[in-house]
């Protein structure tokens, strides 16, 4: 039996001008443990993405987490994050889980600033030993689909309605071994990562 996941997000809205016209967004990492080394190489997935489909942003490391438009948490349950210029953000998020969560904080101008949410130590079932179930630490490559997955969630896709039927911006996706797949679907798990022409479609229309 295996974890399907679902991810909690918000409405759908524009980065504001100043933001937008640059055609990237700045992401300050401070998620620990196994995410320190898995958030560049996310970065470099998301770029692969824009680069193929042309969605018209891409993600830029940046040193400074005051100044980020996305800031990068790891949490084991309760985490909160304060941004800069008032307000915060709270994600109610098990440790365990295959999924992470994505807010935003907002003024009349758009989307001003990004908080991602990450478990600590993602795993799922692997199935029962004597009666008793065998959690699996989830793999690099998962992890990878996870932090992409919600890189489009900062990119400014936070309704459940902007989800897909396919790719990795499905809202439901399944580990399978060390990939994940989509869902109710016979799909091949991923990576590699695609994703489907719904959210091609509305990145490119914010961006």
């Amino acid at each position: 039996m295996t974890d399907a996941i679902c991810f909690k997000v918000l409405i759908m809205r524009e980065w504001a001008s100043g933001v937008k016209s640059s055609g990237e967004l700045t992401v300050f990492s401070e998620a620990s443990g196994i995410w320190v080394n898995i958030i560049p190489v996310a970065i470099e997935s998301f770029n692969k993405l824009n680069k193929q489909f042309g969605f018209g942003v891409k993600l830029k490391s940046h040193k400074d987490k005051d100044t980020a438009d996305v800031v990068v948490v790891s949490t084991d349950g309760t985490g909160t994050h304060a941004f800069d210029g008032g307000g915060s953000a709270t994600a109610r998020l098990n440790g365990t889980a295959i999924h992470g969560q994505t807010s935003h904080a907002a003024d009349d101008t758009g989307l001003t600033k990004c908080v991602v949410f990450l478990p600590n130590s993602p795993s799922f079932s692997g199935g029962f030993i004597n009666g008793k179930e065998v959690r699996e630490s989830a793999s690099k490559d998962v992890l990878r689909v996870i932090a992409v997955h919600e890189f489009v969630h900062a990119c400014g896709l936070n309704s459940n309605n902007d989800h897909d039927t396919t790719g990795l911006f499905v809202q439901s996706l399944q580990p399978t071994g060390k990939k994940l797949h989509e869902a109710m679907t016979k799909n091949p798990g991923m990576p590699p990562m695609r994703l489907g022409p719904s959210t091609i479609s509305k990145l490119k229309s914010l961006w």
